[in-house]
Formats: structure tokens, sequence, C-alpha cells
């Protein structure tokens, strides 16, 4: 709705037909589970002036193939935001975004890579947890803290570069991380 600055909470929870959201201007805030379990939702270009998205926002939306999140989001205040997107493939997240919040995307099985921004500082707990399909993923120099399990069972990962930027690793980290040949620790 124009002049709205909020997706309400579960909103659009369960809309079975939904294949493609576009937002109007001015949304910074987008609610828990307000998209969470549309099954056909393929492609979500989340709008620059979004500055939250609270928990399981878009959580099991099993054909999800791609997501762009802007330099304005401040915080993924919830957890398991992309969780079970079973299908996403490509994340997308521009200069600007400060962490990846806890559990974000846990089990998005088809999630091969990801390059992070510069402005990224932490990588929260569980964040990229059994993300099974995942080869290879760039940490910057920005990053500080890796939160515990972060990339626990993420069975394809080869191999990791940690910056020196990076002062703390959490508990169980890399976990599971049975195809992993290579760790870099500057």
């Amino acid at each position: 709705k124009k002049g709205s600055t909020e997706v309400k909470k579960s909103a659009f929870f369960g809309c079975k037909f939904i294949s493609d959201v576009i937002f109007p201007e001015g949304i910074t805030t987008i609610k828990e589970y307000a998209f969470a379990s549309c099954p056909l939702l393929e492609h979500i270009v989340i709008p620059e002036g979004v500055e939250d998205i609270e928990k399981r926002a878009f959580a099991q939306c099993e054909a999800l193939k791609s997501v762009t999140i802007p330099s304005t989001l401040a915080a993924m205040s919830g957890s398991d935001v992309f969780s079970e997107c079973s299908s996403l493939e490509s994340v997308e997240i521009r200069e600007g975004a400060k962490a990846i919040g806890w559990s974000a995307f846990d089990r998005c099985k088809s999630l091969k890579s990801i390059t992070l921004p510069n402005s990224i500082i932490e990588i929260d707990r569980s964040a990229f947890k059994e993300c099974t399909s995942l080869e290879s993923i760039i940490i910057p120099d920005s990053v500080t803290e890796i939160g515990r399990w972060a990339f626990d069972g993420c069975t394809s990962l080869k191999s990791i570069t940690i910056p020196e930027s990076v002062t703390k690793i959490g508990w169980m980290a890399f976990k599971g991380c049975t195809s992993l040949e290579k760790v870099i620790i500057p």
C-alpha cells in the first residue's frame, strides 16, 4: 500500500500463487513471516530504504532462486530470514549491509557461492548452516566475527580464507565441513 513503511507480520504467509513482489517506495521494515511459505515466489529485490527484515520473513519459499539485499539493511533482526529456501542459488548483498543474521540462510541447500561486501562486520551464528552446495565464500577484511555454527554442515565447502580482521571464530563454526581441504588464517 502506498504510504506504508512496513509489510506487516504474516501479511502474505502461505500465499500459494505469489511469484513476484514489487515493493513500494518508503518501505523500511519487513515484519516476521511476511512472505514465509510462499511456494511459487522466485525472485526478490528488496529495495533501498529497507533497514530491517524480521525473523522468517521469507523462510520456506521453496521456489526462491535469487535475492538482492540493499545497502540500507542495517539488520536482519530476527533469525532464519531466508532459511529453508531450498532453490536459492544467488544472493547479492550490496555494499553498506552490516551483518548476516542468525541462521539467515540456514538450509539453503542450492546456494553455491556468495560474495560478501566489505561493509559486513559479522557473520552471525548458523548463518550458512547446512548450505550443502556452498563451495566457496569470500570473507571480506571488514568481518571481525564468525559466529558459532556459521558454516556447520557445509559439506561442499572446499577452502576458506579467514582475514586478519577476524578476532573471534565461534564454537564449531566449521563443524561438518567434510570437503574442507584448505583453511588459510593469516
